[in-house]
């Protein structure tokens, strides 16, 4: 170990074990044996790299989404060809919540978690398309224990349990300014999750690609639980990446501050943070709105390809022992594995309608006005009159994928919309 700590430049950590009784030795040398050394290596490697984007030009061939690619992705999904992934490995520290975001209560009335209204939109999609939609959950060690406990506390939503896959990411050691391993107790490091960039591999490795595969799932959507406002089964977005072929499509938005942009290399769309464009940020036109469609062989092609990807550093701030640090999380992007598909696309949707992210605690007003003004519009396409619905209203989930019978109900009714709302509160 102490060769390995010299070449990691981290003699630091050697000079902490040599001072630490027997049995604190025995507590950090077991976390750092737990460690992939590659990774170590690679991390060390990357945090000195610099990032060379002098290549990259804006991306501006955005799609609209159209009738047919709804009708397509229909289609797809009566055929039971789609699974979803979702992406919650996060904590919700940065809004003042303790626990995994996924469990934050986000809408106004029900205090519906995230985890809640995602899979109360896969059970309405299930009733309407009469199939079954398997759902991977990816998770971070430090919060799948909690993560599935709040599941099998709540029954899974109403989906059934074998239909639900949990799997992890890694974890890897914070670093300081310097490149230096921090230290969140005398005996143990501080460790992040290293980010959703080997997601195709966490697949394979944990035996879930095949089991999607014996399903003939053919189309992968994957988002993360922080966006409420995503419709995870939107049908014109499945439908467009079927119809063109893709490998890869990425849904888009106009672009807006301090979002990850698309760009072009290759004749290939990227997706680049927004801070490693600097003073050419504002060429860029669209930005990546966290929802992407993946056919199932690409996640195939991505399982040799792990060890190609880049690290890329977060700053952050963490609390050790009361006392507040900067420190760098080191993560890989899975939009980085972008690069090694044959052919990307990307689809131009009204940001209103797909994404209201749910990052720190001055977003929770916005994301529930956002909501609001969301299902309000559902609701008016659906046949109810504007004057009807009153100031402060939440939908039941199976209006995001409404039956025949229930735009029927939409069109005859008369009652002023107001409160929570089901299907069965319609004449």
């Amino acid at each position: 170990m102490q060769s390995l700590l010299k070449k990691l430049n981290q003699d630091h950590v050697d000079d902490r074990l040599n001072q630490l009784s027997a049995k604190d030795k025995k507590i950090l040398a077991s976390q750092i044996n737990r460690f992939d050394t590659f990774s170590l290596l690679k991390q060390k490697k990357d945090f000195f790299a610099p990032r060379n984007l002098e290549d990259l030009s804006a991306w501006t061939k955005c799609h609209l989404p159209s009738k047919e690619d709804k009708k397509i992705g229909e289609e797809c999904l009566k055929k039971g060809q789609v699974a979803l992934v979702l992406l919650a490995g996060g904590q919700g520290t940065r809004f003042g919540f303790s626990k995994s975001k996924g469990c934050f209560p986000v809408t106004a009335i029900k205090k519906k978690t995230l985890f809640q209204l995602f899979c109360e939109k896969i059970k309405a999609a299930q009733k309407k398309y009469q199939v079954t939609i398997p759902l991977a959950i990816m998770v971070s060690p430090l919060n799948e224990n909690e993560i599935f406990s709040f599941f099998e506390k709540n029954h899974f939503f109403g989906l059934e349990k074998e239909n639900v896959f949990f799997f992890k990411q890694n974890l890897l050691p914070f670093l300081d300014e310097n490149g230096k391993w921090i230290f969140s107790s005398n005996n143990t490091l501080a460790m992040g999750p290293d980010g959703n960039g080997d997601l195709f591999y966490h697949l394979l490795r944990e035996g879930i690609y095949p089991k999607l595969i014996q399903r003939k799932i053919q189309y992968l959507s994957i988002f993360s639980v922080d966006n409420p406002l995503v419709n995870p089964l939107e049908e014109s977005l499945i439908g467009h990446h079927k119809s063109h072929k893709n490998e890869v499509t990425i849904r888009s938005i106009k672009k807006e501050k301090n979002m990850g942009l698309l760009a072009e290399k290759e004749g290939k769309v990227q997706v680049v943070e927004y801070f490693y464009l600097k003073d050419k940020k504002d060429k860029f036109l669209f930005a990546n709105a966290n929802h992407f469609i993946v056919t199932m062989s690409f996640v195939e092609k991505m399982k040799d390809k792990k060890n190609q990807l880049n690290y890329h550093l977060a700053k952050k701030r963490r609390t050790f022992s009361n006392e507040e640090k900067i420190v760098y999380k080191s993560e890989k992007f899975l939009f980085d594995t972008f690069a090694f598909a044959s052919k990307v696309g990307a689809v131009l949707y009204p940001k209103k309608e797909c994404f209201s992210p749910l990052k720190n605690k001055e977003d929770i007003p916005f994301v529930q006005k956002d909501l609001l003004e969301r299902e309000r519009e559902i609701l008016i396409n659906l046949g109810i009159k504007k004057t009807s619905i009153k100031k402060k209203i939440e939908l039941s989930q199976e209006f995001y994928f409404p039956t025949q019978a229930l735009r029927e109900k939409c069109k005859k009714n008369l009652d002023p919309i107001e409160g929570y709302i089901q299907e069965t509160d319609l004449v």
